[in-house]
């Protein structure tokens, strides 16, 4: 590759600051989890209106989502894990120090089918809901 062209692809590829880095990379992230979220979509065999459904949202913000149109939140997420019953893990990894943090969410708090029960894990209280 010339060094023209380096510099041409550079160019393209540069932020005009650190804002634009960072809404670049928040996409990054929001891509990531909605190629996960569509893999669990055709796994369990539920298109994106039963999803929208499920979690009280409309069709239309799903497939925004799943385009990169819009960012995911917590909230959403939080939706996710309560009507799909599913788990999340964070690695967040420190690259200056080489260090990896794994949380797993699965063990905060653990919310058994049908909301009989709700245990916090570690506690040995339970409260049995109705």
């Amino acid at each position: 590759m010339s060094s023209k062209t380096k510099k041409d692809w550079e160019k393209l590829f540069a932020f005009r600051n650190d804002e634009e880095k960072i809404d670049f990379i928040s996409s990054v992230i929001s891509s990531s989890i909605a190629y996960n979220i569509e893999g669990l979509l055709k796994k369990r065999k539920l298109s994106k209106k039963e999803l929208a459904q499920k979690i009280g949202t409309s069709a239309s913000y799903i497939t925004q989502i799943m385009t990169g149109d819009k960012l995911i939140n917590m909230k959403f997420l939080a939706k996710l894990k309560f009507y799909l019953e599913v788990d999340f893990s964070v690695e967040i990894i420190d690259t200056l120090q080489n260090i990896c943090t794994v949380t797993d969410f699965s063990d905060w708090l653990v919310i058994e089918s049908k909301a009989t029960s709700v245990k916090k894990v570690g506690d040995e209280n339970v409260h049995k809901a109705g």
